[in-house]
């Protein structure tokens, strides 16, 4: 095939080259515009970025100041924890002292009660004793005048409770020289606290009396150990 086969083509290089300007244009508009988005997009996303990188920042600020916070809240709840202990510790010891304090009470009362049972008991036990000495003083009362009339003794308080007896008409040479006892009568027992001049047979005959209760036996057992005292000094 030659060239002579082809048709010929009328071209127009004017129009061409109007239309390729055209294109030219359109494209060189079209980069601008792609280069215009790929720049606004370059600055928004750097603007995002920076934004992003702020928030970044700023959220490890606030993680900063939350890891602080708890790192505080931490110390404040073992604070509050060791607290808390030393305080039930200390209840726990106050509730020990304070059961131990009604114990005490309990204790304190029923030792009370236990005084009170037996300072009744030995006040009637007194009354008693004492009801019983006024009867018999009242049925001795015509014997003790003749002790004191015939046999030279009276009576004489020392203070409460203690009485000295003085027995007279023992030495014959002095009938007026004493011879004297003291006894304590505040107990059930009776004791003598001193006795003058002093009786080797004293302790037996003040056993003798607290088993018998008769005073006036005991009255002529010591009169008559003065008596057996009195001979043996003037033999």
């Amino acid at each position: 095939m030659t060239l002579s086969n082809f048709p010929d083509l009328e071209l127009n290089y004017n129009d061409l080259k109007l239309k390729i300007s055209n294109f030219n244009s359109i494209f060189d508009r079209f980069l601008q515009d792609e280069r215009k988005q790929l720049l606004n997009n370059k600055n928004e996303y750097l603007k995002e970025l920076s934004t992003v990188y702020e928030n970044q920042k700023n959220s490890e600020k606030t993680l900063d100041h939350l890891r602080a916070r708890e790192q505080s809240f931490n110390e404040l709840l073992e604070k509050e924890r060791v607290e808390r202990e030393a305080t039930e510790q200390e209840i726990q010891t106050i509730q020990g002292k304070a059961e131990a304090m009604q114990k005490r009470k309990q204790t304190i009362l029923d030792e009370i009660e236990r005084c009170r049972v037996v300072l009744t008991t030995k006040r009637h036990t007194k009354e008693e004793l004492d009801s019983l000495k006024r009867k018999q003083e009242q049925l001795n009362m015509p014997e003790l005048q003749f002790w004191q009339d015939y046999l030279g003794l009276r009576m004489e308080g020392v203070h409460e409770e203690v009485i000295r007896f003085v027995f007279t008409n023992i030495d014959e040479k002095n009938w007026d020289k004493p011879f004297s006892f003291q006894i304590n009568l505040s107990h059930i027992d009776y004791e003598v606290t001193h006795c003058r001049p002093p009786l080797l047979i004293l302790d037996d005959l003040v056993k003798k009396l607290n088993q018998s209760r008769d005073f006036y036996q005991f009255l002529r057992d010591i009169r008559k150990g003065f008596i057996d005292y009195h001979k043996g000094r003037e033999s």
